[in-house]
């Protein structure tokens, strides 16, 4: 099977062309990356998102996923819901509703059985300010680029919670030489970390 790209939103991607990333695998996104590229997969869990995915989507060809109850008031029969969690847990993390777009849009990769899983704009962490690094700040729907950046314990910890959950998928998170990744993850063996560079090389022979 072909790998799944799970783009993110955060800053590091920029100026990766990720058109490239169609002709490789399948690809997978969340919220306003419709605004500038086709995924196969895009998943808004926020109500604001969808309305805008759906109003502006030219092309009906990515599948649509987004929470129940967003669902149930829009009338696009395109919109499916986002899959159930493959567990059940004690802690605040471990509800749904605390599950966001880039975690379920990786969700979603893992249950189509993607051997490999290639992460890109997961940034986690905010700027060097502690501000937003989303490419989308500022923009409709979105925090301003100047407020205080997201905690990424939720997004770290749901990170392994696929690590676990999904033993045989290989997970790779390209980013920066220097990007920090998470000491909680050190206990798995089933994810690794690579650069852009690294990533021209795997795709040398998929030209736009």
């Amino acid at each position: 099977m072909r790998p799944g790209f799970v783009i993110g939103n955060g800053r590091s991607r920029v100026g990766f062309d990720t058109r490239r990333l169609n002709v490789a695998g399948v690809t997978y996104g969340s919220n306003a990356i419709h605004r500038d590229h086709h995924v196969d997969y895009l998943v808004c869990c926020d109500k604001i998102m969808l309305g805008e995915a759906v109003s502006q989507r030219v092309e009906k060809t990515s599948f649509l996923h987004t929470r129940a109850r967003w669902k149930e008031s829009n009338n696009d029969p395109s919109i499916q819901v986002v899959p159930d969690l493959p567990y059940l847990g004690p802690n605040k993390a471990d509800k749904p509703e605390h599950w966001g777009s880039g975690h379920y849009s990786a969700l979603l990769a893992c249950l189509k059985g993607h051997e490999i899983i290639i992460h890109l704009g997961f940034d986690l962490w905010g700027n060097a300010h502690n501000e937003q690094n989303n490419i989308y700040s500022g923009t409709n729907g979105y925090k301003k680029k100047s407020d205080d950046a997201v905690d990424p314990k939720f997004w770290i910890y749901h990170s392994a919670k696929l690590f676990e959950h999904f033993p045989e998928t290989q997970f790779v998170f390209i980013n920066a030489p220097d990007w920090e990744s998470p000491e909680d993850w050190n206990e798995y063996t089933n994810w690794s970390k690579d650069t852009y560079e690294g990533l021209e090389t795997f795709l040398v022979d998929y030209p736009i």
